[in-house]
């Protein structure tokens, strides 16, 4: 097994990749992908496989069986002031990228949302 992995991020159309080793924090790639792109770290979020990556996980975790290439979309969070006049109370869960109700799936104690199709 191959200790070096390459992340490619996309992020508003554009691709970068970054280089890394299986051994690594997300954290610390995030931030050197970061600095190539001259955006906050704060005003971006990172996703892998349809879910949320967290900062504080290890790439080794991340990749599936001998994957040398990690592809992640990164979206920008929104300007939290321009959404508060648009915010209104749901009694649904409502997905945070697409703004659509989300159902809720139970299987195997776990717990999964997925987006509502029409």
């Amino acid at each position: 097994m191959m200790d070096e992995v390459k992340i490619m991020f996309t992020f508003n159309g554009n691709n970068e990749t970054i280089e890394c080793k299986r051994n690594e924090y997300m954290i610390d790639i995030y931030k050197r992908y970061v600095m190539k792109i001259q955006v906050e770290l704060n005003k971006l979020y990172f996703l892998c496989n349809g879910s949320l990556k967290c900062p504080e996980e290890i790439v080794n975790k991340i990749i599936k069986n001998d994957e040398k290439i990690i592809k992640m979309i990164v979206y920008e969070l929104e300007n939290d002031e321009d959404n508060e006049t648009n915010l209104k109370q749901s009694k649904d869960i409502i997905c945070p990228i697409c703004n659509e109700i989300c159902l809720i799936n139970l299987k195997d104690y776990k717990i999964t949302f997925s987006m509502k199709w029409p």
